[in-house]
């Protein structure tokens, strides 16, 4: 799947069928039809979208500068909802009946209920939260300022846990039963059991990995040096480092991975898997 865009992606997300993408520049949101490939709707938001997520029937956006999170209705277009968190949010996650809301100014994730539109608890947390993910019980938040990872309770709203990572983690996501935090300036992931809330692994990276996707291996972007890198999930080991390039880059959704080219003023975003992953590598031939 392909779709082409003037506007350069900040953050995209797949809802099935149609490719939803936040822009820094304009502040708006662009809803582009993956049958034709044309934008079919541009959503006025707020001061800098900087993230994105989809509860199955509303597009939720953060707005970094705006301090609130706009509820788009999937269907119409239309903002449904505007709602007031904390300082600079940042990072959403859905955990099948709330959005989670990292606030990077104030130090706190908000919980907003979907049906209600609410804030329902405001849950302190480490400084700077930048990252956040949910596991089917408990919520993860990477502090970027505090060099931790947070483990919310998703029903009690009760941190249970604190755990210490690299320096300035930027991300985190899941897979089987273990945490990965992409820490930035210390260059390396920490992997962490989920159960027991143990650091089982730290894997040396280049130099500041920004972004981080798990699939049958650990992938890594570091926008930084334009790297993609291979790590080895079962072995922790970095098996592949290769520069793709200023004009490329890597976009998560959790599901998928989507990679974005720049060529002529116009950004085209394809969704991708692993084997596309493998592709974008082997068609490099910058490799360390």
């Amino acid at each position: 799947m392909k779709v082409q865009m003037k506007e350069k992606p900040r953050r995209v997300l797949f809802d099935g069928r149609y490719v939803w993408v936040s822009n820094w520049d304009t502040d708006n949101v662009y809803k582009i039809d993956t049958a034709t490939n044309e934008v079919v709707a541009t959503i006025r938001v707020e001061t800098w979208p900087s993230d994105i997520c989809f509860d199955d029937t509303h597009v939720w956006v953060c707005n970094h500068d705006s301090n609130n999170v706009h509820k788009i209705n999937a269907a119409t277009n239309e903002v449904a909802a505007t709602i007031e968190v904390g300082e600079n949010p940042v990072r959403m996650c859905f955990d099948g009946t709330h959005i989670w809301v990292c606030n990077w100014g104030s130090y706190t994730v908000s919980k907003i209920d979907v049906a209600t539109n609410e804030v329902v608890a405001t849950v302190r947390v480490g400084m700077d939260p930048i990252g956040i993910c949910f596991d089917g019980t408990y919520v993860w938040v990477c502090n970027w300022g505090s060099n931790t990872v947070f483990k919310i309770n998703a029903v009690t709203n009760e941190v249970i846990a604190i755990i210490k990572v690299g320096e300035c983690p930027s991300s985190i996501c899941l897979n089987e039963r273990y945490v990965f935090v992409c820490n930035c300036y210390s260059h390396n992931v920490t992997k962490i059991n989920a159960e027991t809330n143990e650091v089982v692994a730290t894997i040396k990276t280049p130099a500041y990995p920004e972004k981080i996707w798990v699939g049958k291996n650990i992938w890594i972007f570091c926008e930084y040096l334009k790297n993609l890198c291979i790590i080895d999930k079962q072995n922790n080991e970095l098996v592949k480092n290769v520069c793709v390039g200023e004009h490329t880059q890597i976009f998560p959704d959790g599901k998928y991975v989507w990679i974005s080219k720049s060529q002529d003023d116009y950004y085209t975003l394809e969704r991708g898997d692993e084997r596309d992953l493998i592709r974008l590598v082997i068609s490099n031939a910058l490799v360390s």
